[in-house]
């Protein structure tokens, strides 16, 4: 552009519309926001009922990592969902997650 400034490409504008498609569809579906926690799943809720004793931490395992599927969680323990940062605007949401779900482990 003439005054300098260039304007967005239009992998940039893809990527852009991209981003705005998937919070969209986490307004739509709030089963698509990672930090969405139904009202039911509060942090005293068991979400599986066998408990983790000797001989069974496999079976415990495979449960628990069903259970943390079904409710869209197993990002916040495979590393996928980083640590957030107090700065993070998804900082609360992010904690109250990850509360959660060491409640439930």
């Amino acid at each position: 552009m003439a005054d300098g400034t260039s304007s967005p490409t239009a992998e940039q504008k893809s990527e852009s519309t991209d981003k705005s498609k998937a919070i969209m569809n986490s307004y739509e579906d709030p089963y698509l926001n990672l930090y969405h926690l139904p009202p039911q799943d509060g942090a005293l809720h068991t979400i599986i009922a066998i408990k983790i004793v000797d001989g069974n931490y496999h079976t415990w395992s495979e449960v628990m990592l069903l259970a943390l599927e079904t409710k869209n969680k197993t990002q916040f323990i495979n590393g996928r969902i980083p640590v957030s940062q107090v700065t993070d605007p998804h900082y609360q949401s992010w904690a109250r997650c990850s509360g959660t779900i060491r409640c439930w482990i």
